[in-house]
């Protein structure tokens, strides 16, 4: 921040420039930014104490207040420092001072005040560059906690227009850090954007002009924006940068930040007893450079206390909840979802009804569909564990398909495992293939997720789960196929009871082809996946696209071979021979799909350079054509057979398909 040190002292007269550098001079911490910080604000303080002779609207003293509201990180400010700031007749200087006072008890009540203070300093101030930016900076936080993504967008243009123009410093400070606040809610909103894009224009300038602060923030959203599209690598090189950084300058506030997302990045990498020792000292460094307790960061710790069989987890959660309680917010949202999945996840139902009923009302308040989508997936776990599995259904299917529209990829790995486990309770109940298919149609689509996202722990659990259902269904050289790429990961996991879980599995389906029956630990194989299921609910996969695959055609075709409905991309239908090949080729994998062991089986397979994804319904198959296999069609294709269900014996209009797939037929570009 000693730049923005500098520019700002060129503004004051000499005698405050003495003032501020002896001030400076006298303090004793280790870090240089919250000495330059200390200093201004015990020059402040000695200004202000001359007001019978200087007043309280006196240049040099609004300069010295602004100087101390740049240098002041949101979280470490004090009441005294917030208390010396209402003492400076100021509108720039009070907007500052509403923003630091913004905290999970007020937060609606500040934000309304700061709109009102913005029109205050257009009424009495003379509104420079530096001070819209400065605006657009605490307008673009505000706005965004609260969920209100129509109002940052337009601050996203206006921002990206000055960062182009603006060569002076302190304004490319607020406008990068608006710009950063802007990626951060746009990110937890479940806003499609091209991040990458965006994060290549900032960096020139980021470079040029940034500040300590700017730098580092940079460093940790495109480390988290790294660790949402799976690039763990990346993100861990980010956050190891941006720890060596904090570590340099003393910086234990930020410090914490680094650490924690550092933290969460190694446990979806499988080590999980690291990720809880950073994820503690995380905590405890933030609690000590701020006097707060870091809400968010209780949330994961639960969760990661929950996979260790920690009974620290309950009180985690609940404390982060308490923070929370009074406000109407994103992060309140967040912490409920978590506090209420705990309580499903331990099956204390009687817990679950009113933080459910807060949720809700919630969801109706904040209108952002990533939260109305978690109140339909934790009504549908809600369901499926007082036995209204035909509801539960209806729910995680509700929640999957929007999720998939909004790419919330932690809701639709969610909904995949909670739709396979009412599938397997089917299943033991029933008996029936369809029921056993289904299920291994969902754990597969949340196989393909982890190779996708590259999470380890989720990735070796799901081979583990897919090895016993294809066990159970009779195949068991897929099954040892599987746990051995089980055993491979489970190597750089830190679960000791996973690998012991792949050795009883391993031994038990060996016992199982001469005695034909599959029990592990003298109880029902589904018995024993269920906890399986338990724990890669508590795994996080953040939410945004990986990448884009490309969905070149969906075909229903009747029993017959002939296509009863047909929607082709422009590739597809300007190649006839590729065309006719296709379809050949799908009516040849057809008769594999449609006997009764194949009931409602998706299968993925490839011709030339496309993906094939099939799934039988009554009277014919639904095929979706793509650029390659990924979970995005695996759903689509699912929630096509889903929908359409049975091909009608006398010939229909292509509307009588649509009605029920309009949705889907928009978000994959199909749409007439």
């Amino acid at each position: 921040m000693q730049l923005i040190f500098e520019e700002m002292l060129k503004r004051l007269n000499e005698t405050s420039k003495k003032i501020v550098m002896n001030e400076v001079t006298k303090q004793n911490s280790s870090n240089p930014n919250e000495m330059l910080q200390q200093g201004a604000f015990s020059a402040l303080k000695i200004l202000l104490h001359e007001e019978k002779t200087i007043p309280s609207n006196n240049q040099q003293i609004v300069t010295l207040a602004t100087l101390t509201c740049y240098l002041t990180q949101k979280m470490r400010a004090t009441t005294e420092l917030i208390d010396t700031l209402k003492k400076v007749d100021d509108p720039f200087v009070s907007l500052f001072n509403l923003y630091f006072q913004e905290n999970p008890q007020n937060y609606t009540k500040i934000v309304r005040e700061i709109d009102a203070q913005e029109q205050e300093i257009k009424k009495k101030k003379k509104i420079t560059n530096e001070i819209q930016a400065a605006i657009y900076n605490i307008q673009s936080w505000v706005h965004g906690q609260q969920g209100e993504i129509d109002k940052i967008k337009p601050i996203l243009v206006t921002v990206k227009e000055r960062i182009k123009e603006s060569k002076e410093i302190i304004e490319h400070h607020h406008l990068h850090e608006a710009f950063h606040n802007i990626m951060w809610w746009l990110l937890h909103s479940g806003v499609d954007v091209n991040y990458e894009k965006e994060f290549e224009f900032i960096e020139p300038y980021i470079e040029k002009y940034g500040s300590y602060k700017s730098k580092t923030t940079f460093l940790n959203v495109k480390g988290s924006i790294n660790s949402y599209f799976g690039k763990n690598k990346e993100a861990i090189n980010c956050f190891q940068k941006l720890i060596k950084i904090h570590s340099q300058f003393n910086d234990n506030y930020r410090l914490s930040i680094a650490t924690g997302n550092l933290a969460e990045v190694l446990a979806v990498e499988g080590k999980i007893k690291k990720a809880k020792d950073m994820m503690e000292t995380a905590i405890s460094l933030y609690k000590e450079s701020t006097g707060k307790w870091p809400y968010l960061y209780l949330t994961e710790i639960g969760n990661l206390y929950f996979l260790l069989g920690d009974e620290r987890a309950e009180k985690s959660f609940l404390s982060a909840y308490e923070i929370q309680k009074n406000e109407k917010s994103m992060h309140k949202a967040f912490i409920l979802f978590e506090l209420i999945h705990y309580f499903l996840r331990v099956e204390k139902i009687e817990k679950v009804k009113n933080y459910l009923k807060e949720l809700k009302s919630l969801a109706r308040e904040l209108e952002v569909p990533s939260i109305n989508i978690r109140v339909d997936y934790l009504r549908g776990f809600l369901e499926m564990l007082q036995h209204n599995l035909t509801s539960a259904i209806s729910f995680l299917h509700s929640s999957l398909e929007n999720a998939s529209l909004i790419s919330d990829t932690e809701l639709i790995l969610y909904s995949n495992i909670q739709l396979a486990v009412a599938y397997l309770i089917y299943y033991r109940l029933l008996e029936t293939q369809e029921n056993l298919n289904l299920a291994l149609n969902y754990c597969e689509t949340v196989k393909q997720l982890a190779i996708e996202y590259k999470h380890n722990q989720l990735l070796a659990v799901s081979f583990l789960v897919n090895a016993v259902l294809v066990a159970i269904d009779g195949d068991s050289d897929t099954a040892f196929n599987l746990l051995l790429e089980a055993r491979k990961i489970s190597e750089e996991i830190e679960l000791d009871t996973l690998k012991k879980d792949i050795d009883e599995v391993e031994k038990n389906v060996r016992l199982a082809e001469k005695t034909g029956t599959l029990e592990i630990k003298k109880q029902n194989v589904i018995d024993f996946i269920l906890p399986q299921f338990k724990s890669l609910l508590s795994l996080k996969v953040e939410s945004s696209k990986n990448h884009e695959t490309e969905i070149l055609g969906l075909l229903v075709i009747s029993e017959s071979g002939v296509p009863v409905y047909s929607n082709l991309k422009e590739k597809l239908k300007a190649d006839d021979i590729l065309l006719s090949g296709l379809l050949m080729a799908i009516n040849q994998l057809a008769e594999s799909i449609t006997g009764d062991k194949q009931i409602r089986r998706l299968k993925d397979v490839f011709y030339e350079d496309f993906t094939i994804s099939l799934q039988a319904i009554k009277n014919g198959i639904i095929a979706v054509i793509a650029s390659e296999m990924s979970s995005e069609i695996r759903i689509w294709t699912l929630s096509l057979a889903e929908r359409i269900k049975e091909i009608p014996k006398a010939p229909v209009k292509p509307q009588f398909y649509e009605k029920n797939i309009r949705e889907i037929l928009e978000y994959t570009g199909f749409s007439r």
